[in-house]
């Protein structure tokens, strides 16, 4: 006897919705500075902060002691200190900057072209407007939170900031975070 409740025999296939969330970023200047200052402070905490420190005490002796000189030896002193600082600072983070360059240009990260970020169950995934795809697993992604956003790093020198306000889907935006945040536990 045929049962009638029972689905035809057909090859039918089962089309699952990915549940992974995506998340659409707008790769314009402004995100990317923004982005690759938060890395630096990531990157090189240490060597940042205690450099900084150092300058900051050698401009505080040399334009201490240029202040009882007079006015002229203490505006000299102050652009000759500030020019350094400065120098110094843009030294110490230009091969970084360099090979953040380069790994954006590799993986095709142009300015003002939109990419995409999946949170895929198995891993990690950048796509990007010309539809290069590029996958990473969970265990070597890391998840820094920022005054600015949530940055995420998959590798050195690879980061993607999902700013804290956006014109998109906040709620969207929020899952994806909380869903990589799982998924690195």
């Amino acid at each position: 006897m045929i049962n009638p409740y029972q689905p035809p025999e057909s090859e039918t296939r089962i089309v699952e919705k990915s549940d992974a969330p995506i998340v659409t970023i707008a790769n314009n200047s402004r995100l990317r500075r923004l982005s690759t200052n938060q890395y630096l402070l990531r990157c090189h905490p240490r060597r940042l902060f205690f450099s900084s420190l150092l300058m900051i005490a050698v401009s505080t002796v040399c334009i201490h002691f240029s202040v009882q000189a007079g006015f002229v030896p203490f505006a000299i002193t102050l652009l000759v200190v500030m020019s350094l600082t400065t120098s110094i600072y843009l030294a110490l983070v230009k091969n970084t900057k360099q090979k953040i360059e380069f790994k954006r240009d590799a993986f095709g990260l142009l300015t003002n072209e939109p990419y995409s970020l999946k949170a895929n169950a198995e891993a990690f995934q950048l796509e990007t407007a010309r539809g290069q795809a590029f996958n990473w697993n969970y265990s070597d992604v890391r998840l820094y939170r920022t005054s600015r956003g949530t940055l995420v790093s998959p590798e050195t020198h690879v980061f993607f900031l999902i700013p804290r306000l956006r014109d998109a889907n906040l709620a969207e935006t929020k899952r994806f975070v909380d869903v990589v945040k799982a998924r690195l536990d």
